[in-house]
């Protein structure tokens, strides 16, 4: 239940309505798993951090010298999803040759 819970709060961030949009299901489940590791899945030279003044989370790059409140995957996931709207068929084609039900 925790699980499909954190699911659900993947789709609902991404702005994916799981029942009409189940072709998309896979990418609230990846998200889900990459977010819930409490910070430790980081791409490239992200860092977590703690803010002394309000003991919040933020997350640190190096490299570029930025930082941000929110994970730095939540970009690259809502990316994913505005162009997996576009390219993926919302509906199961059928192969070539066979009708679906």
């Amino acid at each position: 239940p925790i699980r499909t819970e954190r699911i659900q709060q993947s789709a609902r961030r991404l702005g994916i309505d799981l029942e009409k949009e189940s072709n998309l299901a896979w990418l609230a489940h990846a998200a889900s798993d990459a977010l819930s590791q409490g910070g430790k899945v980081l791409p490239g030279d992200w860092m977590q951090h703690r803010d002394s003044g309000t003991a919040m989370l933020y997350y640190y790059n190096s490299l570029l010298r930025v930082s941000a409140w929110s994970h730095p995957l939540v970009d690259y996931f809502e990316f994913l999803t505005t162009q997996l709207r576009v390219h993926l068929p919302s509906e199961p084609s059928p192969l070539p040759g066979t009708t679906l039900p």
